[in-house]
């Protein structure tokens, strides 16, 4: 009888890894398979390019006589077994594009930029100046790939009406972490 729930234990726990590891669970999985390691930045807004590291947009910021404030800074623990997932965002108010004033957010995730959202003070003119920067006509879609790489959309939440520039590769990274280790 012990031999035998014994083995039905180890079939258990053989059965469990071999979920895990067929689910893509493990960071070395992740990390072979979904980490994006390299790739040429793609222009975002305003001459911010994915990829950029928080100190570099920073100095941009500086340089440009621009102020910030920080909306997010979080990391894993050290003693975290899961690949790494910082997340650092900050905002940018009276920032201006296309001649347009409003509010701007730069989200980094594991110290690279990968998404800027932009609250223009009058959406409807910016809509029509990115719409004739861009192939995008906003009132037939809310989307485009502007790049190979890089997804616009347009949109609304709790804080208003954005356009947003998203890089497709680094969001995808974000989404399978969420899926497979949150």
């Amino acid at each position: 009888m012990k031999k035998l729930i014994g083995i039905i234990c180890i079939l258990a726990v053989l059965a469990i890894a071999g979920l895990v590891f067929f689910q893509g669970g493990s960071a070395k999985n992740f990390e072979e398979t979904v980490r994006v390691k390299k790739s040429n930045p793609s222009d975002l807004i305003g001459g911010f390019k994915s990829f950029q590291s928080p100190e570099q947009v920073i100095e941009m910021l500086k340089a440009a006589g621009l102020s910030w404030t920080v909306l997010s800074d979080t990391k894993l623990s050290a003693k975290d077994s899961r690949p790494e997932f910082s997340e650092y965002s900050i905002k940018i108010s009276k920032y201006t594009d296309l001649a347009i004033e409003g509010t701007l957010e730069l989200n980094f995730i594991n110290r690279r930029l990968y998404k800027a959202v932009f609250y223009p003070s009058n959406y409807d003119a910016y809509l029509e100046k990115v719409g004739s920067k861009y192939p995008i006509d906003f009132l037939k879609q809310k989307s485009t790939k502007a790049t190979e790489t890089i997804l616009i959309e347009a949109g609304e939440n709790q804080s208003g009406k954005y356009i947003q520039w998203v890089d497709g590769p680094l969001e995808n990274e974000v989404t399978e972490w969420i899926k497979r280790f949150s």
